[in-house]
């Protein structure tokens, strides 16, 4: 059920840059900025995770008392809120657990409601950058062998 949710659904990442950059080559730049952050405030990351990942994250933000570690939690807020949307609409048990991460972020704002509502219905970025290069490729049919 865990994989069912969270490794295949793109609403339900538990990666927090994946909800503004899907996999796009912004991610990178995304997950250099999670790393400087925990760096910023005397941490380091050593995990077998990404350090986009929400219970990293969360760990970080309650353990640590700089203001960095929140708002890592809270710039990332539009993601919680797709996350939440996307549980609760699968009703999924999960989403209470969810739900109380967003009561302990900022009020949402006009501008944030829009932009998750977009992410709701588009889903996050997707990229097809450098593969143009492939033109209008016939269908592909295998060689004979004579």
């Amino acid at each position: 059920l865990y994989v069912q949710t969270f490794d295949l659904k793109r609403k339900c990442s538990l990666y927090l840059s994946y909800f503004a950059t899907g996999d796009t080559r912004k991610r990178g730049t995304a997950l250099v900025t999670f790393l400087e952050a925990y760096r910023a405030t005397g941490w380091e990351f050593n995990a077998d995770e990404l350090p986009d990942y929400l219970p990293a994250v969360l760990e970080f933000s309650a353990r640590c008392d700089d203001p960095i570690a929140e708002a890592l939690l809270s710039s990332h807020i539009e993601g919680i809120e797709v996350l939440r949307t996307a549980l609760e609409s699968m009703g999924s048990h999960w989403a209470g657990l969810i739900r109380s991460i967003t009561l302990s972020l900022p009020p949402v704002d006009q501008e944030t409601q829009e932009r998750v509502l977009a992410l709701v219905s588009e889903g996050p970025p997707t990229e097809t950058v450098g593969l143009s290069f492939l033109g209008n490729l016939p269908p592909f049919s295998p060689r004979g062998n004579g």
